[in-house]
C-alpha cells in the first residue's frame, strides 16, 4: 500500500513540471507581446487577440496536467 501512495505522489509531483513550464511560457509569451507592440504599435490589436488565442490554450494544457494529476492521486 504505501508503494501505490508514493507511486501517486510521484504522479503528482511530475504534473507540476507542465505547470512550471507553462507559467515560463506565458512570460516569455507576454515578453514578446510587449516586444511586438513597440516594434510595430499599428498591429497592437491583431498581437493582442493573438496573444490571447496563445494564452487560452498554455491555459488549457496547465488544467489538463492539473486535472490529470487529481485523476491519478485520488483513484
Amino acid at each position: 500500500m504505501l508503494i501505490i501512495k508514493s507511486i501517486k505522489i510521484l504522479t503528482f509531483a511530475f504534473a507540476m513540471f507542465p505547470i512550471a513550464f507553462s507559467s515560463l511560457s506565458v512570460g516569455i509569451l507576454f515578453s514578446s507581446y510587449n516586444i511586438a507592440v513597440a516594434r510595430n504599435p499599428d498591429e497592437q490589436d491583431n498581437l493582442f487577440s493573438t496573444t490571447m488565442m496563445a494564452f487560452g490554450l498554455i491555459e488549457t494544457f496547465i488544467f489538463m496536467g492539473i486535472g490529470l494529476s487529481f485523476i491519478v492521486y485520488f483513484l
